[in-house]
């Protein structure tokens, strides 16, 4: 799946949200694992900005509490912009 493009920004928050859907058979495998990765994609490379991986157990057993934290933006001494990302945990 890919995000909408928002030309001209040079610092973009990305706020969607989608489904994964599954079979009732990938729900009952205990290894399967959905891989979610951050991609920045230009006119000569592709860059990879995080991954992340969960198990379809964990996702249909999780009822704990989830803290969501708000993308903001930081700048370093060398005035360079760095993203500081999205967290989720799990409690």
């Amino acid at each position: 799946m890919k995000t909408k493009t928002i030309k001209k920004s040079g610092f973009p928050l990305y706020e969607e949200g989608f489904n994964v859907p599954y079979t009732l058979n990938e729900q009952d495998l205990d290894d399967a694992i959905v891989l979610l990765n951050v991609n920045v994609h230009t006119l000569c490379c592709k860059k990879i900005l995080g991954q992340c991986s969960v198990t379809l157990k964990d996702l249909k057993d999780s009822s704990g509490k989830q803290i969501m934290r708000n993308l903001t933006k930081v700048k370093n001494n060398n005035d360079k912009s760095f993203i500081k990302f999205l967290l989720c945990e799990a409690y």
